[in-house]
């Protein structure tokens, strides 16, 4: 039952009590903080996924750059250093 829940469970005369001890993870450390952890780190990684699936489903957006693949990535590194740092400033916002 610990495992499916992923908590510990405390059986009490009273019932059941369900608590978290220490968090259980499947993923390694260099897996899960870039996707969960960290604000900055996770804001960079789905923010290329967002960014690199709207410029290939817009095929005319880079159509004014001459030489367009520089364009798309030149946008892509300046849209994640504005994301990363928009995600730290809100974060500090709002407390997370």
């Amino acid at each position: 039952m610990e495992d499916v829940l992923a908590c510990k469970v405390d059986k009490r005369m009273d019932g059941l009590h369900l608590f978290v001890e220490d968090p259980i993870y499947t993923f390694p450390e260099w897996i899960r903080k870039p996707l969960s952890q960290c604000v900055i780190c996770f804001s960079s990684v789905y923010g290329s996924i967002f960014y690199w699936f709207v410029v290939l489903q817009a095929n005319t957006l880079f159509s004014w750059s001459v030489k367009e693949n520089l364009a798309k990535f030149g946008f892509w590194v300046i849209f994640c250093v504005i994301l990363s740092g928009t995600n730290k400033y809100m974060s500090q916002k709002i407390k997370l």
